[in-house]
């Protein structure tokens, strides 16, 4: 019906009943591979911010298959170029760059996030 859900919201319970467990609970889907390695930082929530809203633009996850750490390692995912059927540079370019397996390399940096979206406007010129 077009409508949205927000879901998930185990993982919260179970954080909340077991702190300890607090780093170890995620879903993979949506985990930068730092936090598959443990390490969780800031750019982590710049990666599952990009599979959320590529989610939503595209009606399915980036990295699907039976081996999520090398898929998202090499990264894998249909460039929204291919799911659209039509050259769209920059959209393909800020996934690529929310998806760079490397915290350190990922881009836009966090505080650039708002000016990286306008790339978003070739997905609806």
């Amino acid at each position: 019906d077009g409508s949205g859900r927000l879901a998930d919201f185990g993982v919260a319970r179970v954080l909340a009943a077991r702190p300890a467990s607090r780093a170890r609970a995620f879903s993979p889907a949506y985990a930068a591979p730092e936090v598959l390695e443990g390490k969780i930082r800031l750019p982590s929530d710049l990666y599952a911010f990009g599979v959320v809203l590529y989610e939503m633009l595209f009606v399915r996850l980036p990295f699907v298959g039976p081996n999520l750490e090398a898929l998202k390692r090499e990264r894998r995912f249909p460039a929204p170029s291919a799911l659209l059927g039509r050259p769209t540079p920059r959209v393909d370019a800020f996934f690529a760059g929310l998806f760079e397996p490397s915290a350190r390399r990922r881009r836009p940096q966090v505080g650039r996030l708002r000016a990286a979206l306008a790339a978003l406007d070739e997905l609806i010129a």
